[in-house]
């Protein structure tokens, strides 16, 4: 029996330099393994929905019903607005760190 999708999830942007210009590497991780990363132009919804609708395809390639349960972002509000808009069933978590002020 093949492992099915893990339903938690863990999002955020590498920010970082690609010829001279300043992008974003959007990557999904889960239990341990890095499922996902995807580059982007900008840190806007748009393209960070675009990067990270590379992940969502490719796990409803692996099973057309994929819905993760949760998603932990750092609540950067384009982030939170792409997983909502690829699966809108999501609960986001903000990251307790992020959200306490520490980092």
């Amino acid at each position: 029996m093949a492992k099915q999708s893990p339903p938690q999830l863990l999002a955020d942007e590498k920010h970082t330099w690609w010829r001279g210009d300043k992008v974003y590497v959007a990557t999904t991780v889960a239990e341990g393994c890095l499922l996902g990363a995807e580059l982007s132009q900008t840190a806007g919804s748009d393209d960070l929905q675009a990067a990270y609708g590379v992940f969502a395809d490719e796990a409803r390639e692996l099973n057309p019903d994929y819905q993760p349960q949760t998603v932990n972002t750092d609540g950067w509000e384009a982030t939170q607005k792409a997983w909502k808009d690829l699966f809108s069933g999501v609960t986001l978590i903000l990251c307790f760190l992020h959200g306490t002020g520490i980092v």
